[in-house]
């Protein structure tokens, strides 16, 4: 029996008191009855408590199934369309950046009683059908790659290893940091902005250099721990 499952069953048990020599079951006010799960919840409940014990596992690779995870929500969600939701006026430019729709609609943590059963209906009430099978779908794959241990890096050819440490410097990475795809973009665009040709007309060609040796450095991060564009997670 899991551990939801048996707190789900004490739920409602009457106390059993001793008066007078007497053993009597006191009544119980309010008592709460054991709630039951649907297949559905049990399927969503079941993928969250797997999930979650990587994320609890103390190893040297915690920060990377920390890091996978994040891309993985990244790629889950860039991949989403209007018509995965009821509401079809989400913006889905800013949903990926917006970290209250994360932690409250994706967060893989201990699912127990009323706080799973409002996360499956907050899913239901946002999602239409398919899209909360995409979801679905996107977890079990989850599961599958950490149980696989996809986060854990590959080999790398040793000319990248030898010089990576200079493109992470052009992008204000620390050494031997490990960036999520959104950290890497972010970094990208600020600088790219700073150092485009266009806000500086009178040293164009200065500029134009610098701006071309940030985006070759992103591209060039970006491959050494991502596979490619279409590969999201950590390869």
């Amino acid at each position: 029996m899991s551990e939801i499952e048996k707190k789900l069953s004490k739920l409602g048990k009457k106390k059993v008191i001793k008066s007078g020599g007497i053993r009597r079951k006191a009544k119980v006010v309010n008592s709460i009855k054991p709630t039951r799960l649907s297949d559905e919840e049990k399927q969503l409940v079941n993928l969250y408590q797997k999930i979650n014990r990587f994320l609890k596992q103390e190893t040297k690779y915690q920060d990377l199934i920390k890091v996978y995870i994040d891309n993985w929500f990244v790629d889950m969600v860039s991949h989403l369309r209007k018509k995965d939701f009821k509401e079809k006026t989400i913006d889905l430019k800013t949903l990926n950046e917006d970290e209250d729709f994360k932690s409250n609609f994706f967060s893989i943590s201990p699912c127990e009683n009323n706080i799973f059963k409002s996360n499956y209906r907050d899913l239901n009430n946002i999602f239409s059908k398919k899209g909360y099978n995409y979801y679905i779908n996107q977890l079990d794959r989850l599961l599958s790659d950490l149980e696989k241990e996809d986060y854990i890096p590959k080999e790398k050819p040793l000319e990248n290893i030898e010089n990576i440490g200079v493109y992470y410097e052009k992008l204000g990475l620390e050494k031997g940091e490990i960036p999520t795809l959104a950290e890497l973009k972010k970094k990208f665009l600020k600088l790219s902005s700073k150092y485009h040709p266009d806000k500086h007309p009178d040293e164009l060609e200065k500029y134009t250099k610098l701006f071309q040796e940030i985006d070759e450095a992103y591209n060039i991060v970006k491959r050494y721990h991502y596979k490619s564009d279409k590969d999201h997670l950590y390869k």
